[in-house]
């Protein structure tokens, strides 16, 4: 995914077609499907997703609002959507993880990216919490030592754990870790019912659930609505291959899309705002003749359990590409980098037309030197550097970007990472003689427990100085050189082992 972070000026020269529109709708001409129910657009949201949502197609949603340009909604927009109250009609099996508590569980959808708290042992209160709410904020920040025999949250439901405190109050401490499942998810009369890891099924209906042990009612389907021609988007994007499948990443709406199995399976969805704040892949050491993911795909595969467990690592590198994708009534149609059509059926099933491309393996040996000068290019900008107990950070003026040097592997983060994050919450004083990070260094190390770790205690507060930091192209790869307040010269970054990480060196 490294080209998507160069410039937008270069994604767009290679967008060769509009976005997504539908100038065949005419708002002169249409009619705004008034007995639907209303809903109002938040941030983050984008037709895809609301059409998502509400088991829909994008083109049916278009029609029914008599929009011109999907592309074009905005917060506090009122758009009529298929009745229901927000629920999705009829059935369909979602990738879920599930964790009990001690006076409840809750459950993570993976079409939404929804969690859902649910309180009591056989019935009880229900809520639920979009991923627009929680996906921005920090990791849990409770600092509170976990009771012997009971488990700390973390990742989706730490951070509606950790910082919503109703949350913690009603359910208690967690009993066991996540686990993944498939989850049955009806919509019936009205009412939701949702199955259990166990092979129970729960009612939830205005904010209170119960065990139910009837037969589950078979959804009446919706009214079939006019289907509008398909209508096509080409924009750039990124194939990834994997042991279990492959994944998907799409310049216009900035989602990773993963598929399970080889020639067919479940899809599962995550937004811009499920992983963009996540810390990048923790898993560092692939084996032999397998790929690290990196970028965003890397952060959906290294921080969510249950992808990984069903993908295996990576077989190639990523590829950028241009994609096709055309819309059908129940989902749409995308083309691989070899030409074959995969048919997504409203993000819930695949299959593919033709075969998976061959994974592009990682290089082994060397590139021959070429006679061609390297281009090299140089700024020098004033930084920031603290010392820690495993490594050190970097902060650059001129990007924002925080970049860590721990003793094993270099990451980063970019500023919209962290800026908007809380500053340092870590309520633990520091041991005698070490320190507690703040501002940006402050929020990347507190609000990100794997950096936490990683790096342990400040060894003295951050210095200013001037860097200079010198980059270039070397054999595909982009690495950087700059120099520490002391003087030394650091190179990353390099790959030793397929592992990403950094080395001192005596000149750049």
């Amino acid at each position: 995914m490294k080209i998507k972070y160069l410039t937008i000026g270069l994604l767009l020269t290679l967008i060769l077609v509009p976005l997504l529109t539908l100038n065949a709708v005419a708002a002169q001409n249409c009619t705004v499907r008034t007995d639907w129910s209303i809903y109002t657009v938040v941030r983050g949201d984008n037709l895809y997703r609301i059409a998502r949502r509400y088991n829909t197609t994008v083109a049916v949603l278009a029609n029914a609002n008599c929009l011109t340009n999907v592309s074009r909604i905005f917060t506090g927009q009122q758009l009529r959507v298929p009745s229901g109250a927000g629920i999705p009609g009829g059935t369909v099996d979602v990738p879920s993880t599930f964790q009990q508590y001690e006076r409840g569980f809750m459950i993570w959808r993976g079409d939404t990216g929804d969690v859902l708290m649910f309180t009591g042992t056989s019935s009880g209160t229900s809520s639920r919490y979009a991923s627009q709410s929680y996906g921005r904020l920090p990791e849990n920040a409770v600092s509170e030592p976990t009771p012997a025999g009971l488990v700390r949250p973390i990742m989706g439901f730490g951070r509606v754990w950790g910082n919503f405190i109703p949350v913690r109050t009603a359910l208690g401490w967690a009993t066991t870790s996540e686990s993944s499942y498939t989850m049955r998810y009806t919509s019936a009369g009205g009412q939701i019912y949702l199955s259990l890891p166990d092979g129970r099924n729960l009612i939830n209906s205005a904010g209170t659930w119960s065990i139910f042990s009837g037969n589950i009612p078979t959804p009446i389907p919706p009214t079939p609505l006019p289907v509008t021609p398909p209508t096509n988007a080409y924009p750039s994007g990124v194939y990834q291959p994997f042991e279990g499948g492959f994944m998907t990443w799409r310049s216009d709406t900035n989602e990773i899309v993963v598929y399970f199995g080889l020639n067919g399976g479940g899809v599962a969805v995550y937004s811009s705002a499920s992983y963009a704040n996540l810390p990048d892949n923790p898993l560092v050491f692939p084996p032999s003749g397998r790929v690290r993911p990196i970028w965003g795909i890397g952060r959906v595969w290294g921080n969510y359990e249950s992808v990984r467990n069903q993908l295996g690592w990576a077989t190639g590198r990523e590829v950028n590409y241009v994609i096709t994708y055309t819309l059908t009534p129940n989902g749409y149609t995308f083309n691989l980098t070899n030409g074959s059509i995969v048919t997504n059926i409203n993000n819930r099933t695949w299959s593919l037309s033709g075969t998976l491309p061959n994974p592009v393996p990682n290089p082994t040996t060397p590139v021959p030197p070429t006679a061609t000068p390297i281009q090299q290019t140089s700024v020098t900008v004033n930084t920031a550097y603290q010392l820690f107990e495993n490594g050190f950070l970097i902060w650059r003026s001129d990007t924002g970007r925080i970049d860590l040097f721990t003793t094993t592997y270099v990451s980063g983060f970019n500023q919209d990472q962290y800026a908007n994050l809380p500053d340092n919450p870590v309520t633990d004083t520091p041991p005698i003689g070490r320190f507690k990070p703040v501002s940006g260094f402050g929020r990347v190390w507190g609000n990100f427990p794997d950096v936490r770790n990683a790096l342990g205690w400040g060894l003295g507060t951050e210095s200013g100085y001037q860097a200079t930091f010198r980059s270039r192209d070397e054999n595909g790869l982009q690495t950087t050189c700059f120099n520490l307040p002391d003087g030394r010269l650091i190179k990353f970054p390099i790959v030793i082992e397929r592992s990403w990480t950094w080395l001192y060196v005596e000149n750049c």
